[in-house]
C-alpha cells in the first residue's frame, strides 16, 4: 500500500465502486498501470472487484483504509 500510485488509487475509489478506465482518466495514467496496481492490492485483500462485462469494478473492502489514507494526505501537505 505504501506505493505513492496505490495511495492515490485508494483515494479514488474510497467513496464507492469505480470503474478501471474512469480511475485511469481520473488520475490520467494508463488503464493497464492502474489494473496492475490493483490487482496487487486485490490479491492482498485491500480491494474487491467486481467484473461486469469487459469492465471491472473496485471498492476498499475495510472503511478504515480511506480514513487512513486522507490522513496520510493531509498530513504531507501540511
Amino acid at each position: 500500500m505504501a506505493h505513492p500510485m496505490r495511495l492515490k488509487l485508494l483515494l479514488a475509489i474510497s467513496e464507492g465502486e469505480v470503474s478501471v478506465l474512469n480511475i485511469a482518466m481520473r488520475l490520467g495514467i494508463p488503464p493497464g498501470a492502474v489494473s496492475k496496481h490493483l490487482t496487487l492490492l486485490r490479491d492482498n485483500g485491500v480491494v474487491a472487484a467486481r467484473k461486469d462485462g469487459n469492465r471491472v469494478y473496485y471498492r476498499v473492502i475495510d472503511p478504515v483504509i480511506p480514513l487512513v489514507i486522507t490522513t496520510i494526505f493531509e498530513m504531507h501537505s501540511v
